[in-house]
């Protein structure tokens, strides 16, 4: 990452949470390939998702057409777009440190208590995904994912 990013300590953290909606979760990703225009016909590779139905009991299939014609690179689509459904949403309120910010931005947030398998985060690097700059309370409002 870039020698110019933020960094977010844990005292500065405030509003801290995790959440995953429904609608962005997925049991399958079917990446329709290979068109055959004349007979309107697609190949399906299907990506599963084991841990959405036993753990959030959700069945439904993410569609994909691409304009793709290689099984390999549409298995390489696939595995990086369930990857990128598996990351979670953390939205929290920082001082106003960030005003100069934007989407897209990377930043680094330090927290104690964190979701993870090690229970904490240090340094962790997260891309902004949506930033609300609210001037009369000097703070601000992000969402996040981890990069």
């Amino acid at each position: 990452a870039a020698s110019d990013i933020k960094y977010i300590p844990n005292s500065h953290i405030m509003d801290y949470s995790q959440s995953k909606g429904k609608d962005d979760i997925y049991a399958a990703v079917h990446i329709y390939y290979n068109e055959n225009p004349s007979q309107d016909k697609f190949d399906l590779l299907t990506k599963t998702i084991n841990t959405s139905d036993w753990l959030y009991k959700v069945k439904t299939a993410l569609d994909v057409y691409v304009a793709i014609t290689a099984t390999a690179d549409a298995d390489t689509l696939g595995a990086l777009i369930v990857a990128d459904l598996n990351k979670k949403k953390i939205p929290f309120i920082v001082p106003r440190t960030l005003y100069k910010n934007f989407p897209g931005d990377l930043i680094y947030i330090t927290r104690n208590r964190f979701s993870s398998s090690s229970g904490s985060a240090l340094n962790l690097l997260v891309r902004i995904l949506s930033i609300s700059k609210m001037c009369s309370s000097n703070k601000t409002g992000i969402t996040v994912e981890i990069v």
